[in-house]
């Protein structure tokens, strides 16, 4: 066993010592809680995702469908779901800006 970067290398392969990982831990957890929201201009609806695009927030006003019809509705819910998918990677961007091995 050798050790290499924070870690040990056996028979080829890394694994991190107890402050490594520990502080992927920590970044793991960071980038758990990072949100995305948008919200659409008429403030007929509003949502929030995670990193991974999966909505974890969402609320569509009782007139939107009325308002807008149904094919609108879709297209500016997935247009918002977008819009909060950039802003969660903008987060994680700025969050993790020149944090060495992320």
């Amino acid at each position: 066993m050798a050790r290499a970067l924070g870690g040990w290398m056996s028979a080829g392969e890394w694994r991190p010592d107890a402050s490594e990982e520990a502080r992927i831990e920590q970044v793991n957890a960071q980038m758990d809680a990072i949100r995305g929201s948008a919200f659409a201009a008429d403030g007929s609806l509003s949502i929030e995702t995670d990193l991974t695009g999966r909505i974890t927030s969402l609320w569509i006003a009782e007139w939107a469908m009325d308002q807008h019809g149904p094919g609108a509705l879709a297209r500016l819910l997935r247009e918002r779901h977008s819009a909060a998918l950039r802003d969660a990677r903008q987060t994680a961007e700025n969050t993790f800006e020149g944090v060495r091995g992320v």
